[in-house]
């Protein structure tokens, strides 16, 4: 016979362990630009729901797996590895944003995420679009030795974070802004397709 006590004793201790490691990893993860501010240079706000981007995140992290051979498991909403924590990887997610054409995309890159991605030797760079069959896999190497090519923000609390802005140079053609070389790094090499998640 099954003792009830034993399986609400295992149950309580699954929640208190998944709330310590929330209260651990809490500083790992950030809100996605559109839960947070618009892009610098807009006027308006824009919002996509958690669900969305829950499930955008899921179906690109599943195909970047794929992609890699390596089963990344979620560590954090944006920060994941491997079960040997040798293979990192930090998923962020854009919407479109319409009022500059030419810089759709924006992304905040956290000193976190760096040091998560720092801690192991092979880490890539997700950027996902809401509205694109593609994401962007980079390898964290060649992202963290572009990042002093990059703008930051400082908050007032001290932290801060590095603007990551996709260009489209033309249709379907997508770079990484460099503002301050305008040395744009293209992303035709690190493009993986991305199934359509939306119910058909």
């Amino acid at each position: 016979m099954v003792n009830p006590y034993a399986y609400r004793l295992d149950a309580l201790v699954d929640v208190l362990f998944t709330a310590a490691k929330d209260a651990e990893d809490k500083t790992g993860d950030a809100p996605e630009p559109d839960e947070k501010r618009p892009p610098t240079g807009t006027s308006t706000w824009e919002f996509t729901t958690p669900s969305a981007l829950a499930a955008k995140r899921s179906t690109i992290i599943a195909a970047v797996s794929s992609r890699l051979g390596q089963t990344l498991i979620k560590r954090t909403r944006a920060t994941y590895w491997d079960s040997s924590k040798e293979h990192r990887a930090i998923c962020t997610l854009s919407k479109r944003y319409s009022r500059d054409t030419s810089i759709p995309y924006w992304f905040a890159y956290h000193p976190a995420w760096d040091e998560f991605l720092s801690a192991a030797a092979d880490s890539s760079v997700i950027l996902g679009a809401m509205d694109l069959s593609i994401c962007f896999a980079l390898p964290h190497k060649i992202f963290q030795s572009r990042l002093h090519e990059l703008n930051t923000t400082e908050n007032a609390d001290g932290s801060m974070y590095w603007h990551v802005k996709i260009l489209e140079q033309e249709a379907g053609v997508f770079a990484l802004q460099m503002p301050k070389s305008g040395d744009h790094l293209s992303l035709a090499g690190f493009s993986i397709p991305v199934p359509d998640e939306s119910p058909s």
